[in-house]
């Protein structure tokens, strides 16, 4: 799958996904962080997962005109805990996330928000 780690995550998150078989790209492998809207316009022209912990993702890809490619939104994870459950959202919910869904990702619990396609 094809993901873009956000600069409120470390770098090596995008290198750890990338050695399970994914195309992960950190924000900073673009360039400076340009700000959330073209973050998301980025990964949307891009095709890639956004994971974050920026909760404004969520609001930006409903008002987006071209919806999202899907947000996993990281939500009070600790660390040691953070590459398995991003790696288990992405293989179970690979369809609702390539078809724009936003997943909140929390210990012990995953909701899954399907916005409406246009």
């Amino acid at each position: 799958m094809r993901i873009l780690v956000d600069s409120c995550l470390p770098s090596r998150l995008a290198k750890a996904l990338t050695d399970r078989g994914h195309d992960a790209l950190h924000v900073d492998q673009i360039g400076a962080d340009p700000g959330d809207e073209v973050i998301l316009e980025f990964a949307l022209r891009e095709r890639r997962v956004i994971v974050t912990q920026d909760k404004d993702f969520g609001a930006l890809a409903v008002q987006a005109a071209g919806g999202a490619s899907g947000i996993i939104r990281i939500k009070r994870v600790p660390n040691r805990l953070l590459l398995s459950l991003i790696v288990n959202a992405l293989n179970r919910h690979q369809s609702d996330l390539l078809a724009g869904a936003i997943l909140t990702v929390e210990a012990g619990r995953l909701r899954i928000r399907r916005l409406p396609r246009l």
